[in-house]
């Protein structure tokens, strides 16, 4: 008696999937470490800077939230901005053109505008400033966090702690 031998079928199994799962995985990590210009290696930091943040409008009740002395992260990392040092607010206004075409200027009632100077470590190049490995410039949105706040907006200024330069 002969016994055929019959093929062998590849069947997909739980390794397989657990593989196509990894690289999918690190697909999508090199993916957005290439998109947000991320730099990989050394990234110590070696000098301070303070990082102006002014806020998109928050709700008045909420402002107060920012307080001098916490640390602020990124929502979009999760990674340490750096200290707040300064918080002030001011009115938010809405501007537009009246029927009559004169530039018009309202204030919105229960809205402000935080202002937040942060204490940041970053490493210094010959082109700026790198926060844990992206490149931080003036007009840069981002939106930051504290234990009890968080808010969107965008850098206004950049300056260095010991010169006071921008």
């Amino acid at each position: 008696m002969e016994q055929e031998k019959k093929p062998v079928k590849q069947r997909f199994n739980i390794i397989d999937a657990l593989l196509i799962i990894i690289l999918a995985v690190l697909a999508v990590m090199i993916f957005f470490t290439i998109k947000d210009k991320r730099i990989v290696g050394n990234t110590t930091a070696d000098a301070e800077i303070l990082i102006e943040f002014e806020s998109d409008p928050v709700y008045e009740n909420l402002k107060s939230l920012a307080e001098v002395g916490r640390n602020t992260y990124d929502v979009k990392t999760g990674d340490r901005i750096g200290e707040i040092t300064d918080v002030s607010y001011s009115d938010y206004f809405l501007e537009g053109i009246s029927d009559s075409g004169e530039r018009v200027r309202t204030r919105v009632p229960g809205m402000s505008v935080v202002s937040i100077t942060l204490r940041a470590e970053v490493r210094k190049t010959g082109t700026g400033y790198l926060l844990n490995g992206s490149m931080v410039t003036v007009n840069d949105i981002i939106t930051l966090r504290t234990r009890s706040f968080s808010c969107t907006g965008r850098i206004i200024g950049i300056r260095s702690e010991e010169s006071g330069e921008n």
